[in-house]
């Protein structure tokens, strides 16, 4: 986030050349992290629907930062991108579309599996069962907290 010098909010420069522009040599990873923090803070004060563009900027510009990279940053990158969609989809079930917020998590859960990290999946489970009950669906808000319940505690497998 911060200030973004004029000549970097053109529409015609990718959100990813933006960032990096902003950056400069510092790693755009731990760039990336504290500024969800921040857009949740946003969230907090300013409601979802202001904090939703930002949200998906960034979500653009780490689908387009994870095009460049290898390894372990990618690895990074596609964890980062799960907990941004993840976010995409609370804020717009807090803004009350939950069809748009149900697209957002089941992208997130893609990503969760992606990267086997069985407590983000486990996490976005349980966010789907709220989901499911808010939506008016008993059944699958039931069996996605039992399927959320089960596997986070179930013994983790090598």
């Amino acid at each position: 986030m911060g200030i973004t010098p004029p000549e970097t909010r053109s529409p015609h420069i990718s959100p990813a050349r933006r960032l990096a522009s902003v950056m400069g040599d510092a790693n755009p990873i731990e760039h990336l992290y504290p500024v969800r923090q921040v857009l949740i803070a946003n969230d907090n004060l300013v409601g979802p629907l202001n904090a939703i563009p930002a949200v998906q900027q960034q979500i653009t510009a780490i689908q387009q930062l994870r095009q460049e990279t290898r390894g372990a940053d990618r690895h990074q990158l596609l964890k980062l991108q799960a907990e941004y969609r993840e976010f995409c989809g609370w804020l717009y079930h807090d803004a009350g579309d939950f069809r748009t917020a149900q697209y957002w998590t089941d992208r997130a859960l893609e990503l969760s599996h992606t990267i086997a990290d069985r407590d983000m999946t486990a996490y976005i489970m349980a966010r789907k069962s709220q989901l499911a009950g808010d939506i008016g669906d008993p059944v699958s808000a039931i069996d996605m907290a039992e399927a959320a319940g089960n596997l986070a505690h179930a013994p983790a497998t090598q």
